[in-house]
C-alpha cells in the first residue's frame, strides 16, 4: 500500500526522458534516495552506509548541497540550481507545487507529483577546450570555485588561460 515509490509512469519517463541526462527525484526524497527512476537512468543521489567517500566530499563541501536530514551518508536530491547544472540533472520527479526555477512541467505523475524538464544544463560527459590547472584551481574560494566547474575543466597541467570570475 505504499506508493511513495511510485509517483511516474515507467515508460511515460522513459519516452520522455533523454539517457545522456540524469533524472533525479526530488519529491519524497528519504524514500526515492536509492530508487532509479527506470532502468538505466543515472541520478545523483544515494541513501547509504557505504557512500563513496570522494563523492560525499565534492556533494557536500565542493557542490555545498545542503545536509537534509542531518545524516552525511544521505545524499538526498535538493534544489540546488549550480549542482543540477554540473551533473546534468535534466528531469526532476518533483510534486508540483515545488518546481524549482528553470524547471517547466513536462509530464504527469501521481499522489501530486510531475515530470519537469530544465534543458538548460550539461550533459553527463561532454568535450571542451577551456582548461584550468588544478593549482589554479585550490587557490579559489567558494563560489568560484562552482563557477570554474561550471565552466572549465579542471587538468593537472598547467594551462595558459588564468581563470577569470564573472560573478
Amino acid at each position: 500500500s505504499d506508493t511513495r515509490q511510485d509517483l511516474v509512469d515507467t515508460e511515460t519517463l522513459r519516452s520522455l526522458a533523454d539517457p545522456l541526462y540524469r533524472t533525479d527525484w526530488a519529491a519524497f526524497k528519504l524514500e526515492n534516495a536509492n530508487t532509479l527512476p527506470y532502468g538505466g537512468t543515472q541520478k545523483t543521489t544515494m541513501y547509504s552506509s557505504v557512500t563513496n567517500s570522494l563523492y560525499a566530499e565534492f556533494y557536500y563541501n565542493t557542490m555545498k548541497n545542503p545536509i537534509s536530514i542531518q545524516n552525511r551518508v544521505a545524499l538526498l536530491a535538493d534544489v540546488n540550481p549550480t549542482f543540477q547544472y554540473f551533473m546534468g540533472v535534466r528531469y526532476l520527479i518533483v510534486e508540483a507545487d515545488r518546481l524549482p526555477a528553470g524547471y517547466r512541467v513536462i509530464g504527469e505523475g501521481r499522489n501530486g507529483c510531475v515530470i519537469a524538464e530544465n534543458r538548460n544544463v550539461l550533459p553527463v560527459a561532454y568535450g571542451t577546450s577551456s582548461l584550468l590547472s588544478e593549482e589554479e584551481y585550490k587557490r579559489l574560494d567558494y563560489p568560484q570555485t562552482i563557477e570554474a566547474l561550471c565552466t572549465r575543466a579542471v587538468v593537472q597541467s598547467e594551462t595558459t588561460n588564468p581563470f577569470d570570475s564573472h560573478m
